[in-house]
């Protein structure tokens, strides 16, 4: 599912149609008008309205996720959002390959989720990464496009090899670069914690708190 979309549970309208073609049904046999028919009818569709509840389990259904209404994070977000379902769609193709380069792109799947979940609940961050996601990542996004189109090419010569192997070598330092990125957007909280355990440290009158 894409992270553009959202789960939403709902409970399942079952029941009620169950319970309104079990009333149909036994209207035909029962006198409905009489209090034992009415009765019998009543249990009846209550008890069939519970077990179909019980069994029917509740429905899933996915909506957009709501923009937070600044186009350029909006942007960013939808950004990082499709890199990492590319990332993902991509990586089995590395690990018919290399096990070591599937590893990485993992990896960074897994950093740029980060990234996109900080910069959700953080949009003042959109300053730090803004460069980062309209220059880099796009670069390799078109990098992970191009491997997937060279290894659908039936019959791969020397140079569409060499330049697989070029790509799945490159991800180790792709790996890192993402990491020292989504390091760089806590930066500031770092700076929070290091700052408060400060305060502490002098509200306690010097007992020192190890950080």
């Amino acid at each position: 599912m894409s992270k553009k979309k959202i789960a939403v549970t709902k409970r399942t309208t079952a029941p009620y149609y169950s319970t309104a073609i079990t009333f149909f049904l036994l209207a035909l046999i029962f006198t409905p008008h009489t209090i034992v028919g009415f009765a019998v009818i009543t249990a009846i569709c209550v008890a069939v309205f519970f077990l179909v509840r019980k069994f029917s389990g509740d429905v899933t259904v996915y909506k957009d996720r709501p923009a937070l209404g600044i186009p350029e994070l909006d942007e960013t977000i939808n950004a990082l959002n499709d890199a990492s379902d590319l990332f993902t769609n991509a990586q089995p193709l590395f690990f018919s390959r290399s096990t070591e380069a599937s590893d990485h792109l993992l990896s960074i799947k897994a950093t740029t989720d980060g990234m996109a979940a900080n910069l959700t609940a953080h949009p003042e961050d959109l300053k730090i990464i803004r460069k980062f996601a309209t220059l880099y990542l796009p670069m390799v996004v078109k990098m992970i496009k191009n491997y997937e189109e060279m290894y659908r090419q039936g019959n791969k010569g020397d140079n569409i090899n060499s330049s697989m192997s070029a790509i799945e070598g490159s991800l180790v330092s792709i790996d890192d670069a993402f990491r020292r990125q989504l390091d760089a957007q806590f930066a500031n909280d770092n700076l929070d914690v290091t700052t408060d355990i400060e305060v502490l440290d002098a509200l306690m009158g010097g007992n020192k708190i190890d950080n």
